[in-house]
């Protein structure tokens, strides 16, 4: 008689979503951080651009390690994908190089109620009383954070708030794509899409970046590729409102990442960067602020 260990049960499909999940919220908060220091001296355009080309070889590399096909079925949903996503990211960075990290963060992270209410109305998915509340709660969580001084918002601050609606459509496609395409697909299909798009749109501004500003560049690509694998299996595992309600990770993720890295810690402290000895001052910018 042969003798082992049973093998483990595999996991539910909402509990590989919630750790898609976390995955995707770390590597995005990554993603954030590096973004948000290299667009002080690299155009937005050209951070966005260089995210999605970065990405693209390590997904293409992934996918033939894997045997994966990259052919897409859906092209339809597809290209709504590509077109809101890559709306999303160069919104994105732009609210990055404008606002405070952890400010944009929060607003950037509004996406979920938008997942919950696009999935209802286009996927007719309901949301249950304990997800809502959840998401109501993290809305609240986002307001106590972003607070506009004297009541009026940015430019930057406008942008993350487009980017969180574009973000929401290109979720939810995600949701509707994972029933016939690979994660893999997606993703090549995405990047390959918005490198394009924000590559030409960056050209008239280009600016060659010193070794440590390509490094800042090539982990920003890095992980947010990452992210972006992880938030896609997500989203084909498990209800839109439901995983999308963890995009709040990516706010406490941030927040420390600010405090520890970049502008300062809540409360207005300065992050330690700032308090190292040969950190230069980094400017804040007066139209906003964080509590």
């Amino acid at each position: 008689m042969k003798s082992g260990r049973t093998p483990p049960a595999p996991l539910p499909p909402w509990a590989e979503g919630l750790l898609c999940m976390t995955l995707a919220a770390i590597g995005f908060a990554v993603m954030n951080a590096c973004a948000k220091e290299v667009s002080r001296r690299i155009p937005f355009l050209e951070v966005a651009a260089t995210r999605s080309f970065a990405g693209l070889p390590l997904v293409l590399v992934y996918a033939r390690l894997r045997r994966t096909s990259l052919r897409i079925h859906n092209r339809r949903v597809a290209l709504l994908r590509v077109v809101a996503g890559t709306a999303a990211m160069g919104q994105t960075f732009y609210a990055l190089a404008t606002i405070p990290l952890a400010e944009a963060s929060a607003l950037l992270n509004l996406t979920p109620l938008f997942v919950a209410l696009i999935g209802l109305l286009w996927l007719k998915e309901r949301v249950r009383p304990a997800v809502a509340a959840c998401l109501l709660l993290g809305l609240l969580g986002a307001l106590l954070i972003f607070r506009p001084a004297g009541g009026q918002s940015s430019l930057g601050e406008l942008a993350a708030l487009g980017a969180s609606l574009t973000s929401a459509v290109a979720m939810v496609s995600l949701r509707r794509l994972g029933a016939t395409e690979q994660p893999e697909a997606v993703v090549a299909t995405f990047l390959a899409g918005s490198t394009l798009a924000l590559g030409l749109l960056a050209l008239p501004n280009l600016v060659l970046p010193s070794w440590s500003d390509a490094g800042l560049l090539l982990l920003t690509g890095l992980s947010a590729t990452v992210g972006q694998l992880a938030m896609t299996r997500a989203y084909a595992l498990d209800v839109a409102a439901r995983v999308g309600g963890m995009n709040y990770l990516n706010i406490l993720a941030s927040l420390l990442l600010a405090s520890l890295l970049l502008d300062r810690a809540p409360g207005g402290r300065p992050g330690c960067l700032q308090r190292s000895v040969n950190a230069p001052p980094i400017p804040t910018e007066p139209q906003a602020r964080m509590c």
